[in-house]
């Protein structure tokens, strides 16, 4: 089974509360921070796929991606978040 699968499944069980952040990001825990974000980015796309933007948020994924990454490499720079989604805010004016 390919580890975003695994990875996927294990959002799926964070946000129905049967197993916690860190025992899935154990899991992940051998990996640098630009394969896991490959992961990721593979396995939110399945999830996307079925629940769109609006599911992802409403359904507790945002929330669960965010406490397995805190797990994994500790809070966000606050300075740093704030950068990110003023780059994406950026991006979509040229859309």
């Amino acid at each position: 089974m390919s580890r975003s699968i695994i990875l996927r499944e294990g959002l799926d069980q964070i946000v129905l509360g049967n197993i916690d952040s860190k025992t899935i990001a154990d899991k992940f825990s051998d990996l640098s921070r630009e394969e896991f974000d490959k992961l990721m980015n593979e396995a939110l796309f399945d999830i996307w796929i079925v629940s769109g933007d609006k599911g992802y948020f409403s359904k507790g994924y945002h929330t669960a991606v965010r406490s397995l990454e805190t797990c994994l490499f500790g809070e966000p720079d606050k300075k740093q978040e704030e950068h990110e989604f003023n780059e994406q805010w950026h991006d979509m004016l040229y859309f």
